[in-house]
């Protein structure tokens, strides 16, 4: 951030960061390594998730085991006596022992449970969630469903259950969840989107790229070349020890003979692909070898296959 404020702009990218960071007011402030014992904020684990956020608060979603997960949501089985612990609740189901109709015109208690037929647009019954329980509850669905985004859960919940600000309290909560800020990619684009090339019949175009280095397996193999057919998305996986072009090249060769050949191979611009050997393997097997820009991956249509993999590998 120093350099970018003193730097004299040299290319467009710098250009561009200098005009996107003058739309915030900042000082740099400089401070020891010896005093900055936790410089990550997202480290300092809030112990107790079970009360509302307040404002500008760092509120963090406490890591909870995916096995455990499914024997947690048993807290809905004492629903019932939930509900009457909380006070709002209680006066809800109060009025309607008392036959108080216009306050509780959109509430119904069933089996001693208390439902809710608030929302017009959901025609089904909606359990009512007590303000002790709703945090946790949105941490498990979250969770349970690997870590979904803030849209994808709340309308999970919207589904089943009713409590107030439902919104606001799912997308605090997601927004602070370590995992999905170290694991997910950012999807916020600031440029204009450049097209894929794209392909009109099967073995047209295949793309093609490096996943790793990833822990080695049983074979020691810690990279993953994957292949793509831009037409019928069909997916080969070959593993490999090292990346490389001669590995590269061997792998093609099986895909040649056991699967096809296709016109045109599309990749990255990786030491791998450019290197002469593997220019000259292309065009002795009549395919052409087209290399997209630089620092535009999503002209490859793997790259949000690879992206997707690596968030779901990253999580478990």
């Amino acid at each position: 951030l120093t350099f970018l404020q003193r730097c004299k702009p040299s290319n467009p990218r710098i250009i561009r960061w200098q005009l996107y960071l003058q739309n915030f007011d900042f000082d740099v402030l400089y401070c020891k390594g010896s005093e900055n014992i936790v410089a990550d904020v997202l480290s300092r684990i809030v112990p107790d998730n079970m009360n509302s956020p307040p404002n500008n608060h760092v509120f963090h979603v406490l890591e909870i085991d995916i096995l455990d997960v499914a024997k947690k949501f048993e807290f809905l089985k004492n629903i019932s006596t939930l509900q009457r612990q909380d006070s709002y609740l209680l006066n809800i189901i109060e009025s309607i022992k008392n036959n108080n109709s216009e306050e509780t015109q959109h509430f119904v208690v069933i089996n001693g449970i208390l439902y809710t037929n608030e929302n017009n647009l959901i025609p089904r019954k909606r359990v009512c969630i007590p303000s002790q329980c709703q945090d946790e509850l949105i941490c498990l669905t979250h969770i349970y469903y690997n870590h979904i985004g803030i849209e994808k859960t709340y309308k999970l919940l919207q589904e089943q259950f009713f409590f107030k600000k439902m919104r606001s309290r799912t997308k605090a909560l997601i927004k602070s969840c370590h995992i999905c800020q170290t694991c997910k990619h950012p999807n916020i684009r600031h440029l204009t989107p450049i097209q894929t090339i794209t392909a009109r019949k099967p073995n047209d175009l295949l793309s093609m790229d490096f996943y790793g280095p990833l822990p080695a397996g049983q074979f020691n193999n810690r990279y993953i070349l994957v292949l793509v057919d831009n037409v019928s998305k069909f997916v080969k996986l070959y593993p490999m020890k090292r990346a490389t072009t001669g590995g590269v090249i061997s792998a093609l060769k099986n895909h040649f003979l056991k699967l096809s050949k296709p016109r045109t191979i599309l990749s990255d611009n990786a030491t791998q692909f450019t290197s002469k050997k593997f220019q000259e393997f292309v065009a002795s097997q009549g395919v052409r070898s087209v290399l997209i820009p630089i620092r535009h991956p999503e002209c490859n249509l793997q790259n949000e296959l690879i992206a997707t993999w690596a968030t779901i590998s990253d999580v478990f």
